[in-house]
């Protein structure tokens, strides 16, 4: 229900329980003390009635989309991989050992600022633009999709979030030492059409927004561009790379 109907609605009810005890008072039809009882139930009634209704619109999640890039949004740490050995043939061979790289993962943080827990909250890249010959050109192939939570101990694509916590984050994009592109961090798989790559030297924007059963959906555009260069001290590193979210 929306909150206009909503309002309507109590509205009315308030002035018909107003109106008639009043009524009957002025033609000696009901006492002082029957009439002030009955107001009483004026607020319990409308308790009753709208109680869901009511909790959503006074105690309602507020999810907010914060960024900012310095630690602990944005951060150098180390990425892990097993690989598996295979023949041409595509035969298992085994398991090599662990491999670890160096990369930069750019993070933004969603909060809760309202009274109640949002509810399997999910973050989504929904559009992308890139910068081309002085104007911006939105890539009409871009395939809405979840982006992950940092936490690569789960796979969920969903998340609670509790009011006054300090924050989940999720990530945008990531740069590994050795490599040129920034990757966008989605929730694997992807369709094999999707761009997954923002190559350096050129800007991009990403739409991103939270979805939440319910609260209302907040979004937020981070404006990407990437040197090409990677910095090993993450001072240097902030310095080659220019997000900003608007």
């Amino acid at each position: 229900m929306k909150r206009r109907s909503l309002i309507l609605i109590i509205t009315v009810l308030v002035v018909i329980f107003l109106i008639l005890p009043f009524y009957y008072l002025i033609i000696g039809s009901i006492e002082v003390k029957d009439l002030l009882g009955f107001l009483w139930v004026i607020p319990l009634t409308i308790i009753a009635l709208f109680q869901e209704q009511l909790k959503k619109e006074l105690f309602a999640p507020d999810l907010q989309i914060d960024f900012n890039l310095r630690p602990p949004y944005c951060l150098k740490t180390q990425i892990k991989r097993t690989a598996v050995a295979r023949t041409k043939y595509g035969v298992e061979m085994g398991i090599t050992p662990t491999l670890i790289s160096n990369a930069y993962y750019f993070r933004f943080c969603t909060k809760n600022k309202g009274q109640s827990q949002a509810r399997l909250c999910e973050c989504i890249a929904e559009n992308l633009w890139e910068y081309k010959v002085s104007k911006w050109e939105k890539d009409e192939t871009f395939q809405p999709i979840n982006l992950k939570w940092s936490n690569e101990k789960s796979q969920d694509e969903f998340m609670n979030i509790n009011p006054n916590y300090p924050g989940g984050f999720c990530d945008l994009v990531h740069i590994e030492e050795g490599h040129t592109n920034l990757y966008i961090d989605y929730k694997q798989p992807i369709p094999n059409s999707q761009v997954a790559k923002l190559q350096p030297g050129t800007k991009y924007r990403i739409k991103v927004s939270l979805y939440s059963e319910n609260a209302s959906a907040v979004s937020k555009t981070f404006e990407i561009f990437w040197s090409g260069k990677y910095e090993n001290k993450p001072e240097e590193m902030f310095k080659k790379i220019t997000i900003k979210s608007f």
